[in-house]
């Protein structure tokens, strides 16, 4: 448990750990978590690198996903929620 409320949390199936607050989990789930890529049962491909796997989350448009390390190197990028990291 993280004293300031930003716990580490590890993806059941892919063992990906991400920071609460950096991968926008509001409450962390008592039990099995699964990353946001996990969860929809496929590796999607990074639309900035050729990386496959780790922690991603996907645009609005519900087609394209990103790296959060990848979309905070390039300051073209831009969250449209800071809090929920999408």
């Amino acid at each position: 448990d993280a004293d300031d409320g930003n716990e580490m949390v590890f993806c059941e199936r892919c063992n990906a750990c991400v920071h609460q607050n950096c991968y926008g989990i509001s409450v962390v789930p008592n039990g099995t978590w699964l990353c946001k890529s996990c969860s929809i049962l496929r590796r999607p491909a990074c639309l900035l690198c050729p990386i496959l796997g780790g922690p991603m989350k996907c645009t609005p448009s519900g087609t394209v996903w990103c790296h959060l390390t990848c979309a905070f190197w390039l300051p073209e990028l831009k969250f449209a929620d800071y809090i929920k990291m999408v």
